[in-house]
């Protein structure tokens, strides 16, 4: 990939790449963040990716999921150093409304079990079954199945949401 095809792949994908990490649960500048990074390590490759959206994308994933340990981590000692308990994070159900309908869905979203979540994001990014589950290192039918599980339960959460009725939500 040279500067021109990489200046126009990042043009492309990065919104979608930063939705993609949304999607998994990452926060706004967090996302952003990793979002870069993963880009910055595509560029370090020198055109040595096959596939650069789905390089990206489990690039990013990875950063997330260091960034995220190390954060628990720290989180961790820094409670145990002032010997007070650690804080729950914070869910889906706890954080502020929004008026959006593009933000209520990605709350949903966050609230699924996170191997759904990883399989709907890739699948909004455009991947088929088959490609996920090579890149997730599963079986075909684990990704449809979780694909399915995760479209009733976004089905049943948005119609707990909008309807106000009784039931069991995400």
């Amino acid at each position: 990939m040279n500067e021109l095809e990489y200046e126009a792949f990042f043009r492309k994908d990065y919104p979608a790449l930063v939705r993609h990490l949304a999607i998994l649960g990452c926060r706004d500048e967090a996302a952003k963040d990793v979002a870069q990074e993963a880009m910055v390590r595509l560029l370090e490759q020198d055109g040595n990716v096959a596939h650069p959206r789905a390089w990206v994308r489990l690039t990013a994933s990875r950063i997330a999921f260091d960034n995220n340990r190390r954060d628990i981590r720290r989180s961790q000692l820094s409670w145990q150093e002032a010997n007070l308990p650690a804080a729950a994070p914070l869910g889906p159900a706890e954080q502020s409304a929004h008026q959006s309908e593009a933000r209520q869905v990605l709350e949903l979203l966050q609230g699924l079990p996170p191997r759904q979540r990883e399989v709907m994001a890739w699948h909004f990014d455009g991947f088929s079954a088959g490609e996920i589950a090579t890149l997730l290192g599963v079986k075909p039918a684990t990704v449809q199945s979780n694909l399915r599980h995760a479209r009733e339960r976004l089905r049943q959460a948005w119609k707990q949401r909008t309807h106000g009725g009784g039931g069991k939500t995400i």
